[in-house]
């Protein structure tokens, strides 16, 4: 699962990541880079709105996941030979949000 059709299936069942403008930068085995722009997700301060910083920090970490059990699970289903899974123990020694 590519950076577009992570973002597309963000916008398509999350709707709050249209409406934050949320784009899909970067998408490794070992991260997920989300951007928002201020302009939508801005507070009474001028500053980010304190909901928008912990959306984009659960959805890059729900995106993460889910891209590691849509490959694992494609893995199984086609039993490739050449697939490179994740361990579940990799995952979570990786615990930060790229914001």
């Amino acid at each position: 699962m590519g950076e577009r059709e992570l973002e597309h299936y963000l916008y398509e069942h999350i709707p709050l990541s249209l409406a934050m403008q949320i784009s899909v930068i970067d998408v490794r085995d070992d991260g997920v880079t989300l951007r928002a722009p201020l302009a939508p997700n801005i507070n009474h301060t001028n500053t980010i709105f304190g909901g928008s910083a912990s959306a984009v920090a659960i959805l890059a970490a729900w995106s993460k996941l889910t891209r590691f059990l849509y490959h694992t699970l494609l893995c199984r289903m086609h039993q490739h030979a050449s697939c490179s899974v994740l361990g579940l123990r990799k995952i979570m020694s990786n615990q930060y949000v790229l914001l």
